[in-house]
């Protein structure tokens, strides 16, 4: 069962089986998305894959959903209005601290689901450190990572539309269409494309990549094909995902914890 933290009463606190209960963080990010879609989308996106796996987690499966951290490290969306951020220490210090309230809580396992692409190294290193505190198993599950259904997007907008693109798009024309603006939903390249054909090793991002700004990529703020999203193709990824998600929990909560286990 997916419970939400804030239903909960202290004494209820005190009956979990933190053996194998699993808290979930939600972080995302207010940010443009180009002309077509809202600054809630990462936010969106990241509630409507939980809501969607609350139906795949097992009655007998602990799982406590914790309030969304909705503002995150947005600066490279700076230059468009309506973008809300926070500089990274700040983000660590406050996902760092609610952390701690969590495991003052009782609780072992902990899974950072993060649905935008700009903080992932944020909260990477708030897991590793809060393992070397207080030898918690924190796991980063970013929403992007999760996948998509073989064949359901094209191989270059899975590389390059990063961004308010077909995949993004899709998924809130089938969660909020009513946010969408459809009309000015457009096909918006990739200068991370331009550079892949042009360079043999530099990349936009990946192992190697470029310290970016949205406008260096394409200055309408959005990068990908978003004229051939679909409703269809959005509740296809959405399912996926949640899938994906509520697998990963059960396995969170089975997962050791004792380092000595995870030798080979």
């Amino acid at each position: 069962m997916l419970a939400n933290w804030t239903d909960l009463t202290w004494p209820d606190f005190r009956q979990i089986d933190f053996e194998r209960a699993v808290a979930v963080m939600p972080v995302a990010a207010i940010e443009q998305h180009g002309p077509h879609l809202p600054v809630s989308v990462d936010s969106d996106l990241n509630a409507g894959v939980i809501a969607a796996a609350a139906a795949f987690v097992p009655d007998d499966l602990p799982v406590y959903l914790l309030p969304q951290l909705a503002i995150g490290k947005s600066n490279e969306h700076s230059a468009f209005p309506g973008t809300l951020t926070v500089g990274a220490t700040t983000l660590i210090a406050l996902w760092t601290e609610v952390a701690e309230s969590v495991l003052r809580a009782g609780f072992r396992r902990i899974v950072l689901f993060n649905s935008h692409g700009g903080q992932p190294q944020i909260a990477d290193v708030v897991a590793r450190d809060l393992r070397v505190r207080f030898g918690a198993l924190v796991v980063v599950a970013n929403s992007y990572g999760l996948g998509t259904p073989d064949g359901l997007f094209g191989d270059d907008e899975l590389e390059f539309g990063i961004h308010g693109g077909d995949i993004e798009t899709s998924m809130m024309l089938h969660l909020r269409p009513e946010a969408v603006r459809t009309g000015l939903a457009g096909t918006f390249p990739s200068a991370g494309q331009a550079i892949a054909q042009k360079y043999e090793v530099l990349r936009l991002e990946g192992a190697v990549g470029i310290g970016w700004m949205t406008q260096d990529v394409n200055p309408t703020g959005a990068i990908g094909d978003a004229a051939i999203a679909t409703a269809e193709k959005g509740a296809q990824a959405v399912d996926y995902a949640a899938r994906r998600l509520a697998r990963l929990l059960g396995e969170v909560s089975a997962f050791p914890l004792l380092d000595q286990e995870l030798r080979p």
